[in-house]
């Protein structure tokens, strides 16, 4: 019987009782633990991370653990759809079952290696992006790929991702969609004030410079969406030999793909505030007007217009906050047929 970390993030009272007695019921070895009094070396003598949690839970645990080289089942909690996620909430009780008789499978993830500044050193499973501190400023940068200069280049700023974050922020800001298992990173400039620059697929054994960085405010690396990181002179980017193990109980990150193709060609006409709304829903989760401002730092109006034209093409669903009636909570919808 495999050993589980348990993270219950979004799993309180109720919801935690009813998971807890199932996995009593199946007799598993388990420990429930706090998200925030992570150790890796505690958690490598266990099989399995359990992680009940968004997209952006999943995220801030592995780079809180380092990307730690142990197998994780996240499952969505009710009203949350996830693109890693390994099953629902709904299919809880199929999924422990499955494994207590180990019946999966793990998926391997490749992840990047980020330098900043030549010193500070992180790991990304979907993407680095380099903008400017504040919303709306512009970013001159040179990008290298191993040692020869592609571009000099002015825009909002770039983004270099996996293969599987290419279904992400870098396909909001016009990148490609790219199979998981190919050998590749995605280069999308963001909003280039050359109408010529396009995005670029370079193999994973390419290493990435962006230097020469000219701002007249800070500029900052975003790493997969949770972590900020001040960049004063350089980024380099190059594949790590780390990996993120995913627990696989069908193809669910094809139908997750295959959801996003869907979603983007909804949203594919449709201004880049609109994509960067549906982005900041899909890494957030459910949000309200004012915290996607507060987020975002875009004016209220166009937040206003980007979730109206995702209300109506049908990808984003409009709630009433249950604590106030005044208030609307915005959420992705957890089905796009």
């Amino acid at each position: 019987m495999p050993r589980l970390a348990v993270f219950p993030l979004k799993c309180r009272g109720k919801l935690l009782e009813n998971l807890v007695e199932r996995l009593e019921k199946l007799s598993f070895d388990y420990k429930i633990l706090d998200s925030y009094t992570l150790e890796p070396e505690v958690l490598q003598t266990y099989d399995i991370m359990l992680i009940v949690g968004t997209d952006r839970d999943f995220l801030e645990i592995i780079h809180r653990v380092r990307f730690i080289d142990v197998p994780i089942v996240l499952i969505s909690p009710p009203g949350y759809s996830s693109f890693f996620s390994t099953t629902s909430w709904d299919g809880l009780w199929e999924g422990i079952e499955k494994i207590s008789e180990r019946d999966f499978t793990i998926e391997d993830f490749s992840t990047l290696q980020i330098e900043i500044d030549g010193s500070k050193k992180h790991y990304c499973l979907n993407e680095v992006a380099l903008f400017a501190d504040k919303s709306g400023v512009i970013l001159d940068y040179t990008l290298r790929v191993d040692d020869e200069t592609v571009w000099r280049d002015s825009g909002d700023g770039l983004i270099v991702s996996t293969p599987v974050g290419s279904t992400g922020y870098a396909l909001s800001a016009g990148g490609p969609i790219v199979a998981r298992n190919a050998n590749v990173m995605v280069i999308v400039p963001v909003n280039s004030l050359n109408p010529m620059r396009r995005p670029l697929i370079v193999s994973d054994s390419s290493t990435i410079s962006i230097s020469d960085i000219s701002c007249r405010v800070a500029t900052v690396a975003i790493i997969d969406g949770v972590l900020r990181e001040k960049v004063k002179e350089n980024l380099v980017v190059r594949k790590s030999d780390k990996r993120i193990r995913l627990v696989r109980f069908e193809a669910k990150l094809l139908d997750s793909m295959a959801r996003k193709r869907r979603i983007a060609l909804e949203i594919e006409d449709s201004p880049p505030s609109v994509k960067f709304i549906y982005k900041m829903l899909e890494t957030y989760g459910s949000l309200t007007m004012r915290e996607l401002v507060e987020l975002t730092n875009l004016p209220p109006r166009t937040v206003r217009y980007a979730l109206k034209i995702l209300v109506e093409k049908g990808v984003v669903e409009r709630l009433t906050s249950l604590r106030d009636a005044r208030v609307s909570i915005y959420r992705l919808k957890s089905r796009i047929h």
